[in-house]
């Protein structure tokens, strides 16, 4: 590990700069993983034919409604069409 991010946890000693500077990116890029992955199972749930969402219990309503309330536009799930 890089000197920098390196600290000394001694009993009883508040963090210091670096150590909840680490703490807030890592917390950061945790939801942001977090987010990407459920963004993309949603995604993959919008793509889905109506057969497949009633084997998993799930209705076409159920998915729209998860991405509506998860800010996933349906223009970014449909694909493209040539012109």
């Amino acid at each position: 590990m890089h000197l920098m991010f390196e600290s000394s946890k001694h009993v009883g000693s508040r963090p210091n700069f670096w150590d909840e500077l680490r703490g807030y990116v890592v917390n950061l890029w945790v939801a942001h993983r977090t987010s990407a992955g459920r963004r993309r199972s949603l995604i993959r749930l919008a793509d889905m034919e109506e057969w497949q969402l009633r084997d998993i219990g799930l209705t076409r309503v159920d998915v729209e409604r998860a991405l509506a309330r998860n800010h996933i536009g349906r223009d970014l799930v449909e694909p493209v069409q040539p012109h």
